[in-house]
């Protein structure tokens, strides 16, 4: 009963059963029945055809019933119940809700980006009065009271991101300054590394989501960036920063100064000449490097040989879905060669080289990625084929094989 149907009568019975299992006293049957009522709520309002993307804040909904009183429990399970895992699911079906109806579903947003707020400050009920009703039960006995803080905090973090992709710019404007200063005490060297990478993640994933809302963020962005970068040991912070700093590239690139882009770029080298224990922090670097190449192409004209050290990283082995962002560089300096004739800020036959790598990464990088570097190659070749001879023997072995 839990798809999008047209049998309302079914799908609100379904509702209605769940809905008595949330007061069950067995804390694992009510975490199951609260992500099953988001998901039986979209089952019978879901019906009314809610169109999240034209959505109008001026037209009133349709009756949307069953998702006002699931929002209802949900809400109340987040504030107030005792034990963490109930909470987390709580999280998790608000998180359902908010991808499929987005700002359709109607609501004042300040209301749960407060709830997930004062999680992030440990201020209700499961965090101040500790688990209750696991202590009484003890279904997850082999935890430890760390892992269930983790659990809790990082599915607060995925919900945050959630409303982020929905609200986009009405985030950035709205919600994320008081976001950030909740975050904040977890970006603390001091604090588990469970905790940092979450919150981290997070705060880098959102950046894209507020488009130009983020520039009023950047300065202190570009400072955790950089921080998280020069101060951790730890791969998976790292990553993250790489990741913040590729966001801010893309997102925020008029506000960067040129010596704020020397700090960064010095930054993800740093990482990407890092040994081998640090895998994907260097794949996250590479990426970053490959966007800027992009956005600022002139930083990598006028520093010759830098270019060609980053596109000798590819393709990405630990990170592969990183590989995206790199490839579209490929097609950036394939394009901006074909369409107005200048010459890549990097060796012909690197690029040949890189090129012929990633197209035979077949593990590695996605069939509809290697595709949109093909066609971008061929549509080069028709243009500026009289490069080829300089792109170096691997590249035209490969075009002679496959073209």
């Amino acid at each position: 009963f839990c798809l999008r149907c047209s049998f309302g009568e079914y799908a609100q019975g379904a509702y209605d059963f769940v809905r008595l299992q949330c007061e069950h006293f067995f804390p694992g049957l009510v975490s199951n029945s609260l992500v099953a009522l988001a998901r039986c709520a979209i089952a019978v309002d879901g019906r009314n055809c809610i169109d999240k993307i034209n959505y109008n804040p001026n037209v009133p909904n349709p009756n949307l019933a069953c998702l006002n009183d699931c929002l209802n429990e949900i809400f109340d399970v987040m504030v107030n119940r005792t034990d963490k895992t109930i909470v987390q699911a709580g999280c998790q079906a608000f998180a359902e809700l908010v991808q499929f109806y987005g700002p359709a579903m109607g609501i004042d947003f300040s209301v749960p980006m407060q709830i997930l707020q004062s999680l992030l400050k440990r201020e209700t009920a499961c965090q101040v009065q500790g688990d209750g009703e696991d202590a009484v039960y003890e279904e997850n006995e082999d935890e430890d009271e760390e892992d269930r803080d983790f659990a809790l905090i990082d599915v607060v973090c995925e919900t945050i991101e959630a409303v982020a992709k929905e609200l986009k710019e009405e985030f950035g404007a709205t919600y994320f300054g008081p976001t950030l200063e909740a975050l904040r005490p977890y970006f603390n060297p001091k604090r588990p590394l469970s905790d940092i990478v979450a919150a981290t993640g997070v705060t880098a994933s959102v950046v894209p989501f507020m488009g130009a809302t983020a520039g009023q963020y950047y300065q202190p962005l570009l400072e955790l960036s950089l921080n998280l970068i020069n101060k951790s040991d730890e791969s998976n912070v790292k990553s993250n920063g790489c990741f913040l700093i590729r966001n801010l590239i893309e997102t925020c690139p008029q506000q960067i100064s040129p010596d704020q882009l020397s700090s960064m770029m010095g930054a993800l080298w740093a990482v990407a000449q890092a040994d081998e224990q640090m895998p994907f922090a260097r794949d996250n670097s590479v990426a970053a490097a490959c966007v800027a190449a992009r956005v600022f192409p002139q930083y990598f004209a006028s520093s010759p040989g830098a270019l060609d050290a980053v596109l000798t990283m590819l393709p990405l082995k630990a990170d592969r879905g990183e590989n995206g962002a790199c490839v579209r560089t490929l097609v950036y300096l394939l394009q901006d060669a074909a369409e107005n004739g200048n010459a890549p800020s990097c060796s012909l036959e690197v690029l040949g080289n890189t090129i012929t790598a990633v197209l035979k990464a077949t593990n590695d990088v996605e069939e509809g990625t290697r595709y949109e570097l093909h066609q971008a190659l061929v549509a080069f070749l028709n243009a500026r084929g009289d490069m080829l001879p300089n792109m170096g023997t691997a590249l035209k072995n490969h075009i002679a094989e496959n073209m």
